[in-house]
């Protein structure tokens, strides 16, 4: 247990250091201003425009980060490239409709009753005195690890699943269900002056409440009451009236905030937009830092000006919200590994509504196959094998096109800007490419997209593995966006070299099964 637990020590001080260099290199070396609990949670001066408590200023005008390498279209077409437009999120705008064969695999469920109609059967719970979190930490709080440890009053919501997720798809018959619970559904807890964490939340704070709860839910990071108590005796206690928790390890990043932020979000989304949400000054707390990718979805989203950043750091934080009613949308049952929970598998489908407000839905052509290579450094593919794969692959598509009079083209992906990104990905029939953040972008590929990831996911399953962590996540959002995911073994597969080998044989079988019949629509 020592060895397991100083290792995660090293990696998190691994990743604020690099994370530390990364953002020194940009030029966001600013002074940290810290939130006052004077100042309305939804005034201009209390906007996410502000400073980072600890990461400074993030340059909101700058979201769309420019690279002077841009993508690579292979094979002619005679078909014209359009970009999907932005779009934001209000109430006065409907959504597009979904598709017609559209089946969520988890039942619909209603939360309608909060926070207005739960404030007037609960007033009891406001207007009392409350304890500060020093003393509600003094007061040992019960730590709840499961959900199914969550008392029932606390539950706002739980859904239960109509059909497990589908297994990852491969040439191979590997036999892999018991390495992850195949079943899985989603919850949303609710808890009275609650302070909200570094995506955790603890209360009731009252000082009359009969029990106390740290609700950890297997986290592994900050997952612990001790973890604030270095802070607790001279934090700032800013108090909310009604919010929303949705958070994560490292998720400020892109890749991260996409993984584990949004499958949370996608739950309540649409209730930001109710004018009973907005009547009560419901306020969305999440991951924000010197990273513009959570500044560009909360815009996208129409929730930038609601948005608040989360404490940060435990240990060193400036300040802790306090909700007069707090909620925590999450699923369950992560899979436990290495003695510890980690990112969950989602059900199918319940990304949509967030696909939906990034406007994936209003592209309709489906001509594109992406490919995520790593032209050297870790998680590349051996030079050779990718000249081999690119000509295998632009051979498959010439020979599809003939066929039936197509015009898909293979593109190799380049971030240039959000909006190109989501342009390409929307049109995409296949994402392909070895394990990486790249894949987060298929957040904007529409539904029932072939989504083929290089990476030892059967390998990872076996008992004893090392790697037993968390490294099917693209598996998992792939289930999330109602995607059809592949896996290929590679040979030589090692996450800090490059120079992996895929089969190409199992390539020209797996683009052979997606042309042998008409793409989704």
């Amino acid at each position: 247990m020592r060895r397991v637990r100083a290792f995660e020590v090293l990696v998190v001080l691994g990743m604020l250091l690099l994370g530390w260099s990364f953002s020194a290199r940009i030029g966001h070396r600013s002074k940290v201003i810290i939130p006052s609990s004077s100042k309305p949670p939804h005034s201009s001066a209390y906007s996410i425009s502000d400073p980072h408590p600890h990461d400074g200023p993030p340059n909101t005008n700058n979201n769309n980060s420019s690279s002077s390498s841009s993508s690579t279209t292979h094979t002619s077409s005679k078909s014209s490239a359009s970009s999907s437009g932005s779009r934001s999120a209000s109430a006065d705008v409907a959504p597009a409709a979904p598709p017609s064969d559209w089946k969520y695999t988890w039942e619909p469920f209603d939360i309608d009753g909060w926070p207005i109609k739960y404030v007037q059967n609960h007033k009891s719970t406001h207007n009392v005195e409350v304890l500060s979190e020093a003393d509600f930490l003094a007061a040992k709080p019960v730590r709840v690890e499961t959900f199914q440890k969550v008392p029932k009053s606390m539950v706002l919501m739980e859904s239960k699943v109509i059909k497990k997720v589908e297994m990852p798809k491969s040439l191979q018959k590997y036999q892999m269900e018991n390495w992850f619970e195949p079943y899985t559904s989603a919850y949303v807890i609710e808890c009275p002056q609650g302070f909200i964490g570094d995506n955790s939340i603890f209360g009731p704070s009252s000082k009359n409440a009969k029990n106390r709860y740290f609700f950890s839910l297997g986290r592994w990071w900050n997952g612990y009451p001790k973890a604030y108590l270095g802070s607790a005796p001279n934090i700032s206690h800013i108090d909310l009236d009604y919010a929303v928790a949705v958070g994560g390890w490292g998720a400020t990043a892109f890749q991260h905030f996409v993984i584990d932020v949004l499958p949370k979000l996608a739950l309540v989304y649409k209730y930001f937009n109710t004018q009973e949400w907005q009547k009560a000054n419901v306020s969305l707390i999440t991951n924000l830092g010197r990273n513009p990718a959570p500044y560009w979805f909360l815009e996208e989203l129409g929730l930038k000006n609601r948005t608040l950043p989360m404490m940060g750091w435990p240990k060193k934080a400036k300040f802790i919200y306090r909700g007069k009613s707090v909620i925590y949308p999450g699923y369950h049952p992560a899979p436990i590994l290495l003695g510890k929970s980690r990112i969950g598998v989602y059900p199918r489908g319940v990304m949509l509504p967030i696909q939906e407000a990034l406007g994936v839905m209003k592209e309709t052509r489906r001509d594109r196959v992406v490919m995520i290579f790593r032209k050297r450094g870790k998680r590349s593919l051996d030079r050779q094998n990718r000249i081999q794969m690119t000509k295998l692959v632009e051979k498959k598509i010439a020979e599809y096109n003939q066929r039936t009079g197509a015009s898909v083209q293979m593109e190799e992906f380049s971030f240039k800007t959000r909006e190109e990104a989501r342009s390409l990905f929307s049109r995409a029939v296949m994402i392909m490419g070895p394990h990486g953040g790249g894949f987060s972008n298929m957040i904007f590929a529409r539904p029932r997209t072939w989504v083929v990831e290089f990476v030892p996911l059967y390998q990872f399953s076996k008992k004893g593995s090392a790697e037993r962590t968390s490294k099917y996540v693209y598996y998992g959002l792939a289930q999330a966006c109602n995607h059809q995911y592949w896996f290929i073994e590679p040979k030589d597969f090692d996450f800090n070299r490059g120079g992996m080998k895929v089969d190409l044989q199992a390539v020209e079988k797996i683009m052979d099964k997606l042309f042998s019949a008409p793409f989704p629509a």
